[in-house]
């Protein structure tokens, strides 16, 4: 009965001392970015987390990322990327925030911090861990960055410059001359200007879609380099429903084999998306139309003379505005 005992308090001993041992503190490191774009000579901050999961203290804590940053490419601002800790307790939580300012623009690969500890003070056996990676992130020059997300306010009053002499001219004229048209040149009139301002419709939503764009949840990545008529200029990019996929470079027609994966999925052309690619090209088409007809009543109206090729070279400007 003695020997049943003694071996029964021996096996509770070890199975304490074996779950002792697995449970040995272990350091876990996160890494991450705070800022949702990454532009060249702002300032980009960096946010490591390290959670102590074991239940005993760690000494002589080291975090060491001087690699994924390196001085001819970034300016640190506030920081260091080599901070030390002399111990995190059992289960604590510790953050560290850097400030870095990008240099260079284009695409920069940040790998995982080396973080090194001891399991306690008087073992001097250096354990080894590393932080999750940020990987491939493109940084985006200030230019870029204030035409994808500034106000715009330029771009608009050149938009309408532009746009305004397809409606003013037009009404304009049929203004001035309604009375003394004749009825087909009345209905010419009528038409240019049906179709001017139809066009000036169809052109302001299409002016829009590259601002619509960049800032959609599904689309608003900062890869995004350049929106066209039915053509997108992408850097980089991940499809987010197959996100270790194929990553997509250069500027392609939206409807070209390049992008399969992208539509099957329905990431690059969404039904409203579409639309507003299809107004732009119906914008095209009837601003040449309205030109069109108004050179039609400017030849009908003064013939030959330079009055109308003047006028007729005007337009002709305004259709390939």
């Amino acid at each position: 009965m003695f020997f049943k005992i003694s071996l029964t308090l021996i096996a509770i001993i070890s199975v304490v001392f074996s779950q002792t041992d697995d449970e040995e503190s272990f350091l876990f490191v996160t890494k991450q970015t705070i800022n949702r774009f990454i532009v060249q000579n702002k300032e980009l901050t960096i946010k490591y987390g390290l959670y102590n999961s074991g239940p005993t203290t760690v000494f002589n804590v080291n975090l060491n990322d001087i690699h994924s940053f390196p001085t001819d490419k970034f300016e640190l601002l506030v920081g260091t990327l080599n901070p030390k800790w002399e111990r995190i307790h059992a289960g604590a939580n510790l953050t560290h925030v850097v400030v870095l300012k990008p240099k260079q623009s284009g695409i920069s690969n940040s790998t995982h911090a080396i973080v090194t500890y001891q399991k306690s003070e008087k073992n001097t056996d250096v354990q080894r861990t590393y932080s999750s990676e940020i990987g491939d992130v493109y940084i985006m020059t200030s230019r870029e960055y204030d035409r994808r997300f500034s106000s715009h306010i330029i771009d608009w009053i050149l938009f309408t410059a532009m746009a305004s002499p397809c409606i003013v001219f037009p009404f304009f004229l049929w203004f001035k001359n309604h009375k003394m048209l004749k009825r087909s040149e009345k209905l010419w009139m009528g038409s240019a200007l049906f179709f001017s301002i139809f066009a000036l419709i169809c052109d302001l939503i299409g002016f829009s879609t590259p601002y619509w764009l960049q800032i959609w949840p599904r689309v608003g990545d900062t890869t995004f380099r350049k929106l066209g008529l039915w053509q997108v200029c992408i850097a980089g990019f991940r499809n987010p429903k197959n996100y270790w996929g194929k990553v997509y470079y250069g500027c392609w027609w939206l409807y070209a084999r390049e992008y399969n994966g992208l539509r099957e999925d329905g990431v690059l052309t969404p039904a409203w998306f579409t639309a507003v690619q299809t107004f732009a090209c119906f914008g095209l088409i009837f601003n040449i139309l309205g030109c069109v007809a108004l050179i039609v009543v400017a030849i009908t109206r003064y013939r030959l003379s330079r009055r109308s090729m003047l006028i007729g070279c005007i337009l002709c400007a305004c259709a390939c505005k």
